[in-house]
Parts: C-alpha cells; structure tokens; sequence
C-alpha cells in the first residue's frame, strides 16, 4: 500500500513537472512571437550605431595573398555588414574586399555599405556581364541566381592566388585562428563541415555519371577557401555536371523541367552550388577542415535544451543558413551585448528551447 502512494506521487509530480515545462515553452513561443520583430529592429539599430570598419596598425596586410568575397541582396544587407566587420575586427587582417549584389540592392542600401564598409568593392550586375559564358549554357542560366554568382562569379573574377567566400549569413564570435593560419601557410583548400550531407546526387549517380566513387559529402560551403592549383576549377566541368543533373531530375526522377532547381529540400539553386564544390573537391581531394565544434552550422544539438550562449561562451563563428534562422542571427547579435544578454539569460534560464521552435 505504501510503495502504490509513493508510486502515485511520483506520478503527480512527474505530471505537475511536465505541465511545468509545457506552460513555460509555450509562454517562450508566445512572447517570441510578438517580440521578435523588435529583437530584430534593435539588432539592425545596434549594426547602424556601430562604427564604420576601419584597420588600424596592428593588422596584417595579406591582400596580395587573399581576398575575401561575399554575396549579398537587399534583404540581406545588416548579416553582410554584421558579418565582414566581424570577420575583419577579430582576425585583425586587411585584405581587398569584394562583395557581389544582385538588382535587389537599392541606393540606400549601397549607401549603407559604403558606409560601413568604405573600403569594400561593391560588385554589381553589370560588372559581372565582362565574364562570358554564353558558350556554356547551363551556367548562363545558374549565373542568374546569386549561388551562381558564388560559384562562378567570385572565383572567375578574383585576382589573388588565395579566395575567401564567407556567406552574408555568417557571424564570427572569436578569433578565428585556423582560418588565419590557412591565409598564411595553408597550401590546402579550406572547407566547412555540415552536420549532415546536403548533396543532390546518390552515391550510385556519381559513379554511374561521373565514375566517382568517393565523393567529398557534408560540405558546407558558408565559409570556403581555395587556392589557385588546388581547386580544380573548370567550367567543361561544371557546365557537365548542371546539364546531368539537369537530366536526372527531368528524366531520370521525372520532375518537370520548370522544377529543376527548386524542389523542396532535394533540389535548389544552394543545393546545386554546394554540392558542385564538393564534386570540384572531390576532383582533387586536398583540403583542411574546419573544426566543427567552432564552426557550424544552425541548429546544432550543442545548443539545445541550454541557456542561450553569449560571449565569452560562443563558438567561433555560426552560420545561420536559411532566412528561417535570420531572426536566430539577430537575435544572437542582440545577446552579444552585456545588457540583453545578461537579461535573456536571467528570463530564460531554464527549458531553453528555441531551436526547436519553428
């Protein structure tokens, strides 16, 4: 009799607990709901209050040895100042700056990242057209979207032997020492991990299309580096790959061609670009990587069911890909400061389970 009383107590507290918790996620969802569009009003209002990126005597000049390029649009212009000045303040290198718009980039944005950025180049549409790929007609039509441009765009146009390609969608929390020492002695290329693979194609389409039977998979290609006679860049190459993989997902796994390059999840313009790198990479498989503990990509299970980190706990850098995760981006800038973040800490201490909120 008494083991059955203990037993229901348990029970009573087990089920009170869970009520607990179920109350409290669902008051987060609530109050993130109606406060998320002001975290993100405050973040970008902390990026405007900031001060314009400046060197000072303390950097390495390496801009003879690399250069960094990115890709941006209108909707993406604080990440892309939020994530160059970061890169640029904790390396402490000054390099030549290349950043690609697409037409979505208005005057005031433009304004906005000359301003903050007064030593960036701004690449526009009409700079690109002096790259000819009309033989290529594959290309042509990927070059239209801005992965395209990430692929073909910045590597054709760079002028150094070295190329950074950081994702606007990348923030750095600390100083990112493997990818400084890559900028200074690395001779190989440079790649970021995924927590999962993201290629289009099975093993079996590779070897039974390309004759590869080891492919380089969970590549994420948010932050990238490649040297000049490293990376086996070829546009024969690549224009081979878009045409099968166009063939495959026309014919082979009978989608129409309207969605070759948009089906859910499987198939998209991010998907083709990454997953052309990787088969470039594969091509010629010599490349450090990043360690994924530093740097990763969002969400990842070593934040869940934690107290949200703020410095000095942070990785070195995250890259929140997806427009689902900018409110995360923001939010994440916000913490970064003493205050918000000393504050979000002390509201939301335990059950902290944002990234499991969709």
């Amino acid at each position: 009799m008494l083991e059955q009383n203990m037993s229901q107590n348990v029970s009573i507290i087990q089920l009170v607990e869970n009520l607990k918790t179920a109350t409290f996620i669902q008051f987060k969802k609530t109050f993130y709901r109606f406060t998320n569009p002001w975290i993100s009003l405050m973040a970008k209002i902390l990026i405007l209050l900031d001060s314009p990126l400046t060197h000072s005597a303390s950097f390495i000049n390496v801009s003879k040895i690399v250069e960094l390029r990115t890709i941006t649009c209108g909707r993406d212009i604080f990440s892309t100042i939020c994530s160059i000045k970061s890169f640029i303040r904790l390396s402490r290198l000054q390099m030549n700056i290349f950043i690609h718009s697409d037409i979505t980039v208005g005057t005031w944005q433009k304004f906005l990242l000359k301003y903050h950025l007064p030593s960036a180049h701004l690449v526009q549409p009409a700079d690109e057209r002096s790259i000819n790929t009309n033989r290529f007609s594959h290309i042509t039509a990927f070059r239209k979207a801005w992965q395209g441009k990430k692929l073909i765009d910045t590597i054709l146009m760079k002028k150094t032997v070295k190329v950074l390609i950081i994702d606007s969608d990348v923030c750095f929390y600390k100083y990112p020492e493997e990818i400084v020492q890559w900028i200074m002695k690395g001779k190989k290329n440079l790649i970021m991990k995924d927590y999962e693979s993201f290629n289009i194609l099975s093993k079996a389409e590779y070897i039974q299309y390309f004759g590869v039977k080891r492919i380089s998979e969970n590549i994420n290609t948010g932050i990238i580096g490649l040297v000049d006679g490293v990376f086996k860049f070829d546009l024969k190459i690549i224009e081979k790959y878009l045409r099968i993989v166009k063939k495959i997902y026309t014919t082979d796994r009978k989608l129409s061609e309207d969605n070759v390059y948009s089906e859910f999840q499987r198939m998209n313009n991010h998907l083709i670009e990454q997953s052309v790198f990787c088969y470039l990479i594969s091509l010629r498989p010599l490349f450090q990587i990043l360690s994924l503990t530093k740097y990763f990509m969002y969400p990842m299970v070593i934040f869940r069911r934690t107290k949200r980190p703020f410095y000095p706990n942070m990785p070195v850098a995250i890259h929140y890909a997806g427009q689902a995760n900018r409110r995360n981006y923001y939010l994440d800038y916000l913490l970064q400061n003493k205050f918000f973040g000393s504050l979000y800490n002390k509201l939301f201490c335990y059950y902290d389970n944002f990234l499991l909120i969709k």
